[in-house]
């Protein structure tokens, strides 16, 4: 079997336990309610959201429809350009306003009060494949008639592994993720063929973006990553992601394989 990682943005690579979970799904009976309620409890804890925000879930067919009442939408990370664009609200004309924490995870926004409403779409950081996206929203915010029918099995495995997201610790997951960002990061500063375009303060932990030839582009495809890319001023521009799904020793081989290429 030919060799491939998923480091794209969305759908990120899933979680290593899903498959593990989707399998144990049939062996016993399941709540759904019960299910959501601590799928609920855990996204709070793991993405530090304030009690103040309420939690919907929506088709992902529906997104557009769901964001259409907020006047201004931020990515937190963006997977485009690999740019941490967490920036505080302080002109009430951006209201409402909506934090897109998708390819956040495990690194929380400290000031995630100052907006309207939150998105998550498990398949991003979380590596959890489902069908609906999840929104936080402040009271006052009035969203569109809401279609969504729950997958049980999805929900199951989402409360799973957002449970083996709890287990390994919020702590631990935020130290491996710097860990791999800092990896990632030192490779593209020493690598004379990479380029990084962005300062230092602007960086995204889990987004991780570089400047290639395509040469180098085709080289890493036929190493068997599975990234994303765009044309840049006769360059490519490509964007890696950094997820909990991505273990410390694959990043780690990944830098060893990139510098001999």
């Amino acid at each position: 079997m030919k060799f491939k990682i998923n480091l794209n943005p969305n759908p990120g690579a899933p979680y290593f336990t899903v498959s593990e979970h989707e399998k144990s799904y049939d062996k016993k009976p399941h709540n759904t309610e019960d299910n959501l309620t601590i799928s609920e409890k855990l996204l709070r804890e793991l993405f530090v959201v304030p009690e103040e925000f309420r939690i919907s879930f929506h088709d992902c067919l529906e997104k557009k429809n769901a964001l259409n009442n907020f006047k201004w939408i931020i990515i937190q990370d963006n997977p485009v350009d690999g740019v941490n664009r967490a920036l505080d609200i302080t002109d009430s004309d951006t209201h409402p306003a909506l934090l897109d924490i998708s390819y956040s995870f495990p690194h929380s926004m400290s000031n995630s009060s100052a907006f309207d409403g939150l998105l998550i779409d498990p398949n991003a950081s979380l590596g959890i494949p489902t069908g609906f996206i999840i929104l936080f929203t402040k009271a006052g915010i009035q969203l569109p008639k809401n279609q969504f029918e729950a997958n049980p099995k999805q929900i199951f495995v989402m409360r799973k592994v957002l449970e083996d997201y709890a287990a390994r610790g919020l702590e631990l997951l935020v130290r491996e993720s710097n860990y791999k960002a800092a990896v990632l990061y030192q490779l593209i500063e020493n690598d004379k063929n990479l380029e990084s375009l962005i300062d230092k303060k602007n960086k995204s932990k889990t987004m991780i973006s570089l400047k290639c030839d395509f040469n180098f582009v085709t080289k890493l495809k036929k190493l068997g990553y599975v990234f994303t890319y765009q044309n840049h001023e006769k360059s490519a521009l490509i964007t890696l992601a950094n997820y909990p799904t991505h273990s410390k020793e694959m990043v780690e081989m990944l830098s060893d394989r990139i510098s001999i290429v």
